[in-house]
């Protein structure tokens, strides 16, 4: 008999309303929302340093862009040809 009278005796447990609903709701909206705007700066970041690919696959001789092309390779070949 002292068993059931022990648990009949305990507080109920806390049940969860509505505002404890939405209040979780609003923190998960919170936290998505920093994720997408923390991913979309960083790609706003990254878009403009992507590497500058070679039309002519790294051949500089008769290459049509030659003169204007700022790669490292027309750099070293136009340096080379100055000083010929």
């Amino acid at each position: 008999m002292k068993l059931c009278e022990q648990h009949l005796n305990q507080p109920y447990p806390k049940k969860s309303g509505r505002r404890d609903f939405l209040l979780g709701l609003g923190r998960i909206a919170v936290f998505g929302g920093v994720i997408i705007a923390g991913y979309v700066i960083k790609k706003q970041r990254n878009s403009g340093t992507e590497p500058e690919r070679c039309p002519n696959g790294g051949m500089c001789r008769n290459c049509a862009i030659f003169s204007d092309c700022n790669l490292p390779a027309a750099l070293a070949a136009r340096r080379d040809a100055e000083r010929k």
